[in-house]
């Protein structure tokens, strides 16, 4: 038997590195459907509140969404964070929207300029922008954006089905560390300054990439059958919005 498991996990691993994305996405779940019990599926939104994402990834180890999605590793990637409520463009949409300083004034436009300028690589763009009137175009947008929510909600129609890849772009997406931590990825950061801003209840995001050790409290969850069996650790964390569609099971017993 586990000569059998070492020949299919071999296949595997060896036909990863040519696959298209979506089928990247179906390995990483099988795989991980091996190793663990109580593995989520991969493009399912869950609902947050917005006092829960306070980190962000300073750098993304993986990069990508696509090459985020459905990761359950472990190590120290979920400690290189910073505060979100630090970030240059939380500060210019909360001074722009709660102070109405016009967004030249807030100093993001001659941020993000600055950063293309001092790129050596002459295809860098920050959010499809390269000169000072394409950002200052794409900071108008922003305001039909925050408008946008004010007056309609934070509305998103998500394709939860297993595996249909949501075509909701805008979804925020999250990494969950180690300890519960919800960490902003870094796609959608006007939507989340703009949501925090507005002081929303909860949005939904979409996570990506699960730390090992969060998995594990995720599993001692699933499998317990009653809240006596748990760990503390576990205990703690049934009120997490990551936990809340293993509650089902223990409630049934």
């Amino acid at each position: 038997m586990t000569s059998h498991l070492n020949t299919i996990k071999g296949v595997f691993q060896s036909a990863r590195y040519f696959l298209p994305k979506r089928s990247k996405v179906r390995y990483r779940y099988i795989k991980n459907s091996i190793r663990f019990d109580a593995v989520a599926t991969p493009y399912k939104t869950i609902n947050v509140s917005l006092d829960d994402i306070r980190f962000k990834m300073s750098e993304d180890p993986w990069g990508s969404r696509w090459e985020s999605l459905g990761r359950i590793e472990g190590g120290d990637w979920d400690g290189n964070i910073v505060n979100f409520n630090d970030e240059k463009v939380y500060y210019a949409v909360k001074k722009h929207f709660c102070e109405n300083i016009p967004w030249e004034e807030t100093g993001i436009i001659d941020f993000n300029y600055e950063k293309v300028l001092r790129s050596e690589d002459d295809t860098y763009t920050i959010d499809g922008c390269k000169t000072r009137n394409e950002f200052k175009n794409r900071y108008n947008n922003i305001d039909k954006l925050y408008s946008n929510i004010l007056n309609n909600g934070y509305n998103l129609i998500p394709r939860n089905s297993f595996w249909h890849h949501s075509k909701d772009y805008k979804t925020i997406s999250v990494h969950i560390g180690r300890n519960g931590d919800l960490i902003f990825t870094g796609n959608g950061n006007h939507r989340l300054a703009i949501a925090k801003v507005l002081e929303l209840e909860e949005i939904p995001v979409k996570v990506l990439a699960r730390h090992k050790e969060w998995q594990d409290i995720r599993d001692e969850i699933y499998n317990s059958n009653s809240v006596n069996n748990m760990g503390p650790e576990a205990e703690k964390h049934l009120g997490h919005p990551d936990t809340q569609n293993l509650l089902d099971k223990l409630n049934r017993w």
